[in-house]
């Protein structure tokens, strides 16, 4: 018998500090020197007219955009140590906010699932945020760091897997990031490495999953998630002497449209039609349109995929943009018994999908 998992409305804590999007462009643009004649030189020239499109309006940082652990010359555990600090710090935040919105003690939590990606420390930063915020010795943690984007999509599929074995308990799905340790002031050969530094937020998001309804919302009915075979670089994480490098290959623009034949096949396994509603991850517009497309969806703006696109106006925030695009659900939600559809990417590349139900 499947347990259906019921996911509250997510908390969503962001960097404090918002930053104007051509702001950020201009200081992206600056780490190229002009070329002998003053004008910009033709890598500066790719980034500008990438950055153009990317759909974004502001970013949140956690810290000022020339703190030397984001725009400036930090090495590399100075970085390490900022992304940790900064993201243990917004968890903490989010963590609490979820509790209280759903009216919870940290006790009453049994299963707590945490996603964070960009610093390196051991024990990893789920250890700290169950002491932080109180959980049982005995919590069940499932502490993931190489989800990235993919974060907050495979949190809602591994809670409803959990709910299969476990029907009666609370599990705390939590994705903390600090993206923007990935801006280097050095000129990048390759315009898609800096023009990430475009795209990321500094955000942390939480949600509740139960088998009992709490509210009207989301009810994931079937989850689970796909690996893309020989895809290792189409997104990817390096460590240098400069701190983290996300970058991604030549390939990384179809990955959407390959992966869309699992989705649509786990559609028609489980006798569901065209998506009535998407919660997809909010990578770029033109990654927007391709999932819509491969889900034989009209991908105008102002349809089904609106509440993604509203998410990425504030940029992409990694493992926490699935709950951030949840978040704007709850506020203008699908009409009640509509069906849908939930997909993350992450590298690997992996896609954690879900079907459910807006009761």
């Amino acid at each position: 018998m499947v347990t259906a998992a019921h996911v509250g409305p997510p908390q969503i804590v962001r960097g404090e500090v918002t930053v104007p999007f051509p702001e950020m462009c201009r200081e992206l643009i600056s780490h190229y020197p002009k070329a002998s004649d003053g004008r910009l030189t033709a890598t500066a020239r790719k980034v500008s007219i990438m950055l153009g499109n990317l759909g974004v309006e502001s970013l949140s940082l956690a810290r000022e955009l020339h703190d030397p652990t984001i725009a400036g010359n930090a090495q590399v555990e100075e970085r390490n140590d900022a992304a940790y600090e900064d993201s243990f710090a917004m968890g903490v935040k989010v963590g609490q906010q979820v509790l209280e919105a759903e009216g919870l003690e940290p006790h009453e939590v049994d299963t707590v699932y945490i996603s964070h990606t960009m610093s390196h420390r051991l024990p990893g930063i789920g250890v700290a945020l169950c002491r932080a915020l109180g959980m049982r010795a005995d919590v069940t943690l499932m502490n993931v760091s190489t989800a990235a984007c993919a974060g907050g999509g495979l949190g809602l599929a591994y809670a409803y897997d959990r709910l299969q074995g476990f029907p009666h308990e609370t599990v705390l799905v939590l994705c903390s990031e600090r993206l923007t340790t990935n801006i280097r002031k050095e000129p990048t050969k390759d315009p898609v490495e800096k023009v990430y530094g475009g795209l990321f937020s500094d955000a942390a998001g939480a949600c509740i999953v139960t088998s009992a309804a709490q509210r009207p919302g989301l009810v994931i009915e079937h989850a689970g998630q796909h690996r893309l075979d020989n895809s290792e670089d189409r997104y990817f994480v390096r460590l240098g002497s400069e701190g983290y490098r996300f970058a991604s290959d030549k390939k990384a623009p179809l990955v959407a449209r390959e992966v869309m034949p699992e989705l649509r096949k786990q559609l028609r396994k489980y006798g569901r039609g065209t998506p009535e509603w998407t919660l997809l991850h909010p990578g770029s517009h033109k990654i927007l349109d391709s999932m819509a497309m491969g889900l034989e969806l009209d991908p105008d703006p102002k349809g089904v995929t609106r509440p993604s696109r509203e998410s990425l106006r504030t940029g992409n925030k990694g493992g926490v943009a699935v709950l951030d695009v949840l978040r704007l659900m709850y506020a203008n939600p699908p009409q009640s018994g509509q069906q849908g559809a939930v997909m993350a990417l992450g590298p690997g590349v992996i896609m954690p999908w879900a079907l459910g139900t807006w009761n």
